[in-house]
């Protein structure tokens, strides 16, 4: 499980500022509630060990998972939900820029179009996975999970098109 919580976090890490999460009809992460000790180092940890390379990136994931570290209680899948959660939040928040930024038919349509297959992929079929993922402890999870192919396959595919912005 570690292996996609790594792609997880490095993929937005390296582009994480502050943000919200995205809201749910019932949400499966709480922000803000109050965290033990071990709870924060645990995405201290994470974020370190992710983003070694990266101290800017460590810092910035740290801060991103930091308001979920009461819901996320030492679990990479819900470190991954949580992350993923924000990711989708923050591309959203992308296109609605760019279309209020751009012009119709210009080349901004293309990375719209790219985040909105990104945002609907995730909110259909990767956020219910990861959600469902969640509940699995951490060691109980292996490669060929189908919700753990799914979740890869999309990340994969937005990474992939992501190319095309």
């Amino acid at each position: 499980m570690r292996v996609l919580a790594a792609v997880v976090l490095t993929a937005f890490a390296a582009a994480a500022s502050s943000c919200a999460a995205a809201g749910t009809n019932k949400p499966l992460l709480v922000e803000n509630l109050p965290a033990s000790a071990e709870a924060k180092d645990f995405i201290r940890a994470g974020c370190n060990e992710t983003c070694i390379r990266r101290p800017d990136a460590a810092r910035a994931c740290y801060e991103l998972l930091l308001p979920y570290a009461a819901s996320i209680n030492g679990s990479y899948n819900r470190a991954s939900l949580a992350i993923a959660t924000v990711m989708v939040s923050k591309l959203a928040d992308l296109a609605d820029e760019l279309r209020w930024f751009g012009e119709t038919g210009s080349w901004l349509d293309e990375c719209i179009r790219v985040l909105d297959e990104a945002v609907a992929g995730a909110r259909v079929q990767a956020l219910p996975a990861l959600g469902r993922m969640s509940a699995i402890a951490d060691n109980k999870l292996d490669d060929k999970d189908p919700d753990f192919l799914l979740v890869s396959n999309w990340l994969r595919g937005v990474d992939n098109n992501f190319v095309k912005c």
